[in-house]
Order: structure tokens, then sequence, then C-alpha cells
């Protein structure tokens, strides 16, 4: 379902989606794909998991230094804890 509605979505320019499916080791080219995407006017980044702990968010802080290399880009995230699907109007 999710892929379906990101590929109807797919001329839209104003925003996008990374879904990573292996932790480690964490894709090498995930940090220059982010600055390629600052340099075309990425403005946010929006961490989006199912954990309290924000586990995820974590790892991939560990391997990119977001604040050094993309200090224009706005960083948040949302954690949802329940077992329940996160849909976009919660977000």
């Amino acid at each position: 379902m999710l892929e379906a509605f990101i590929r109807s979505q797919a001329d839209r320019k104003d925003w996008g989606i990374i879904s990573v499916t292996l932790l480690q080791p964490l894709a090498p080219g995930l940090k220059e794909f982010i600055g390629e995407c600052t340099e075309n006017g990425l403005e946010k980044i929006l961490f989006v998991e199912q954990s309290y702990s924000g586990q995820f968010e974590s790892l991939i802080r560990s391997h990119i230094n977001f604040r050094a290399d993309f200090c224009d880009v706005e960083i948040d995230s949302f954690h949802s804890t329940s077992l329940f699907p996160i849909f976009e109007e919660s977000i």
C-alpha cells in the first residue's frame, strides 16, 4: 500500500521517502544522497519510526553527522509506541 502511494506521487518534487531495509552495513551512498538533496533544496528530514527510544534515528545519526554536514536542514522525528500502523494523518 505504501509503495503504491509512493509510485502515485512520483511526479511531485516537494517530498520524498527513503526506506532503509538493511541496517548493517548502512548503505554507503546514503550520506552522499542526502548531500545531493540538500544542494537541490532539501529543507527537512523527518525520521518516522515505531519505537519509543528512536533507535533508528540514533543509528543513522551515529553514521552521519547532520549538524556538521547538513547544518541548514531541519531534522525532526516522530515516534509511535503503539502496535498499530502509522498513518499520514498522525504524523
